[in-house]
């Protein structure tokens, strides 16, 4: 068969199922239910109307609704939302250990920023003290197992020493972040 032929049985074709479907009294659009036509007649081009109605706030889930009624729907309960917290400083933990073990502070030099906090363990098996050599800090006597901390606030080198041995030295370095 020729390409003409196949375009004229094609053509053919389509025509007859064309003439199929318009081969009884149905129109386009019967059997749909126009019932709102009448309101959507009364608006014209660029109106706004507002349409209210019966609530149907017992409407089942996928129940169809009439033209014009609309349903309740209760919003998700709401949450705070959440909080962000700053993360906690850091702490910087420094030992105090007896003479046999070389040095009395470990690490004997340390370096913080300013607002982090640290924190002296006595590890010894005596009461021990740190005592900043200008004062900006001093603790009582710590028990073995015992700790004190110190938050840092202002920049600068601070000396030092264990109270009740002032030959064990220390040097606690604050800088900004």
């Amino acid at each position: 068969m020729g390409a003409t032929m196949t375009r004229l049985l094609l053509a053919a074709v389509l025509a007859s199922v064309a003439l199929a479907g318009c081969a009884d009294d149905s129109k386009v659009g019967s059997g749909v239910d126009l019932s709102f036509e009448e309101q959507v007649n009364q608006n014209r081009l660029g109106q706004t109307t507002t349409t209210t109605g019966v609530v149907a706030e017992d409407a089942a889930p996928g129940e169809q609704l009439a033209v014009g009624q609309r349903t309740t729907t209760t919003p998700p309960p709401t949450t705070a939302p959440p909080t962000t917290e700053a993360p906690a400083p850091p702490t910087l933990e420094v030992g105090i250990y007896g003479d046999e073990a070389g040095t009395q502070f470990h690490p004997s030099v340390a370096k913080v920023y300013v607002g982090s906090f640290v924190k002296w363990t006595n590890l010894d098996s005596r009461g021990r003290s740190v005592v900043a050599d200008a004062g900006e800090f001093e603790s009582p006597e710590l028990a073995p197992g015992e700790s004190f901390t110190y938050t840092a606030t202002k920049t600068g080198a601070f000396n030092y020493h264990d109270g009740s041995r002032p030959y064990a030295v220390g040097r606690l370095e604050v800088i900004e972040q």
